[in-house]
């Protein structure tokens, strides 16, 4: 599993790299250390498992897994 952030390099930009989601990717740092500290196991939009809520289906990031 990926341990750092994703470097997209594109050929309409040279290949030069590009950092996508500055605010999400901290976000992802501090949910990968609350989850390290507590030993939980958190959800989150970086691994795949973003949970929605409502009819309207708003992301929500942080979301204690109850059976992994």
């Amino acid at each position: 599993m990926p341990t750092e952030h994703p470097t997209i390099r594109s050929k309409e930009n040279n290949f030069r790299a590009e950092k996508t989601d500055y605010y999400g990717q901290m976000a992802r740092e501090w949910l990968e250390w609350t989850a390290k500290e507590t030993g939980r196991k958190l959800r989150h939009k970086f691994n795949g498992h973003e949970m929605t809520l409502g009819p309207k289906k708003v992301p929500v990031d942080g979301w204690k897994a109850l059976a992994t």
